[in-house]
């Protein structure tokens, strides 16, 4: 391996015969002695004999970095103390010069570290400009550490190689990028990997860390040129800090500890601030195989809908939650009604069969079933039976929302699962259902009252063709989605705040006629869309941003969907103030 810099002379001391140190470019682990077993840290020889055969450090005081300890060597002839040399076993007993020559190895040690931050300083990232790199990279962003990281994964480290995210073909790649010399990273790219995979990986084919678009994380604050670069740079930083914290001599399974726990982290931020239809629908989908995200996911997913959601949690109420409905008298009696709701997940969130368009082999992947045992509607009618009683509510569930990743039996009519829905008055929903129920409402408008019919269904195929139906008849937001910005705009100094009834007035000016929950369904569905631009608490409604900020949240968000479902929605938003379409590259 070759020498970094010149060698660090060790300054001769009475009480030393000689020695030596020298600092490395790559580790020594690698390729260690048979006869030292190591090849890395201090060797200090009393009278020819090595007294710390496996104690690289010497004890020589604080935790060393290290990254500097494997590629660091120093050599000591320190015969003087042959007297603290304990026969029995090759220790050294307490003393003066003993404690004298630890205090000159961490010296001697201290000066490698200098040097090794120094090359550290002037290995910075370089190279990343404009086209999916970063404009102005950091001083502070030393690819020194992720070199000494990677070396680790091609020697071996899997835990290293795996938080990297490099199979066996990443890290043949990674021996060629240390080879070849040049920047580690050159690029920060955006691109779609699964939503649970990590924030970020390294790519070393392409010299670039890539950020996971798909993470919820990211997903739901990418947006335009302000948002993109500081999201780039946070997924640079996600594999930066791993190699920082493995040069301060934290172990990879540590590391690993702490970076899936800030994963967690970052993924619980996204639920707990303004989420958009699409993020809440992915959740959804994400969750089909955890029974408490699925629980959490479709609770979010009602109060969405605009459902008030009490979450109760199945295994201390039987029931998972319950959504009320206050829509209040449209006629001489309420219009007003409430569920119970209880979501089922599977151990397993794919099962594998043959594709029906292939005459081959050809295998799909499918969302998991339950069986009837485990719906278990029986039970879910007596809690909801029971549900205004025990928990004192104005308003009685008369019906049972139950979501699952599928059913199984559910294509037979004949099936059991269908069965004892149709006995129990369970409306069956399979978990991508109500992820596509959440999209249409948000290009709909869709409300409680549009739901009611819902639940006069039962099979998960009635439930299934139920919402295929709202896909088809899909009502185009009317007036214009300008024209409500617009209006918006134009009433936000007014002293007294919006609410929905004034803003069905100051729209009639415009011969835009709507009723109350027409206007509330509107406000709704653009909230979810764009949850960061827009404000409403169910009475009041304002911008939270620029309308250019709004149309461009706005395009973001519906990026995701299907053009054919969204093309008309998208007729009624400008693609930005000026009519053009909004820059939201990064």
């Amino acid at each position: 391996m070759s020498l970094l810099g010149s060698r660090l002379s060790v300054c001769q001391k009475p009480e030393l015969s000689g020695g030596n140190a020298t600092l490395y470019k790559q580790p020594l682990e690698r390729g260690r002695s048979e006869d030292l077993a190591r090849s890395h840290g201090f060797f200090v020889r009393v009278r020819g004999r090595l007294i710390n055969l496996y104690e690289a450090d010497f004890a020589v005081g604080p935790e060393l970095r290290h990254g500097t300890l494997t590629r660091f060597r120093m050599e000591v002839n320190a015969d003087n103390l042959d007297e603290q040399v304990a026969s029995a076993r090759e220790n050294l007993k307490e003393s003066e010069q003993l404690q004298e020559l630890k205090n000159y190895l961490l010296a001697v040690f201290n000066k490698a570290c200098a040097v090794s931050t120094e090359q550290d300083d002037g290995d910075v990232i370089s190279n990343i400009a404009k086209n999916g790199r970063l404009a102005k990279p950091s001083t502070a962003l030393s690819q020194g550490p992720l070199r000494r990281m990677l070396q680790r994964a091609i020697s071996g480290e899997q835990s290293v190689a795996h938080s990297l995210g490099l199979n066996d073909a990443g890290i043949e790649n990674a021996e060629r990028v240390l080879a070849d010399g040049g920047d580690v990273v050159e690029s920060v790219l955006l691109e779609d990997y699964d939503s649970s995979e990590p924030m970020a990986v390294y790519d070393p084919a392409r010299r670039a860390v890539v950020l996971n678009q798909t993470h919820p994380f990211v997903t739901n604050y990418i947006g335009g040129k302000t948002v993109a670069e500081p999201l780039k740079l946070l997924g640079l930083s996600e594999i930066l800090t791993q190699a920082y914290l493995l040069d301060e001599n934290i172990s990879p399974g540590v590391i690993e500890r702490v970076m899936s726990r800030r994963d967690a982290f970052l993924r619980e931020l996204t639920m707990r601030f303004p989420r958009s239809a699409p993020i809440i629908a992915q959740r959804l989908r994400d969750a089909t195989n955890d029974e408490n995200a699925l629980e959490d996911a479709v609770g979010d997913a009602l109060e969405l809908l605009g459902f008030s959601v009490t979450r109760l949690g199945g295994s201390t109420h039987g029931t998972d939650g319950i959504a009320t409905a206050r829509l209040g008298k449209r006629s001489a009696t309420s219009a007003s009604y409430a569920f119970t709701y209880d979501a089922k997940s599977t151990k397993d969130s794919v099962r594998v069969v043959l594709s029906e368009e292939s005459t081959g082999s050809e295998e799909s992947r499918l969302p998991g079933r339950i069986r009837a045992d485990t719906a278990r509607t029986s039970i879910l009618r007596v809690h909801r039976e029971k549900a205004a009683a025990k928990h004192g509510l104005e308003i009685a569930p008369s019906f049972t929302l139950l979501v699952a990743p599928d059913f199984q039996g559910a294509l037979d009519e004949e099936g059991l699962i269908n069965e004892v829905c149709a006995n129990d008055e369970i409306t069956a929903i399979r978990v991508d259902d109500l992820a596509r129920l959440v999209e249409l409402f948000a290009l709909q408008g869709l409300n409680p009252a549009d739901l009611r019919p819902l639940f006069d269904t039962r099979k998960p195929e009635e439930t299934r063709a139920w919402v295929d139906r709202q896909s088809t008849q899909a009502r185009i937001p009317r007036p214009p989605v300008s024209i409500l910005v617009e209006t918006l705009v134009e009433n936000s100094e007014k002293k007294a705040p919006i609410v929905f009834e004034s803003l069905a007035a100051f729209l009639a000016t415009k011969d835009h006629d709507l009723d109350v929950a027409e206007i509330e369904s509107l406000v709704r569905g653009l909230a979810a869309l764009a949850p960061k631009s827009v404000y409403t608490d169910g009475r009041y409604v304002a911008l939270n941003a620029t309308p250019a900020a709004l149309y461009g949240e706005i395009w973001e968000s519906l990026d995701v969907f299907d053009p054919e479902l969204v093309a008309e929605y998208l007729d009624t938003v400008p693609k930005s103030s000026d009519g053009s379409e909004p820059d939201l590259e990064g």
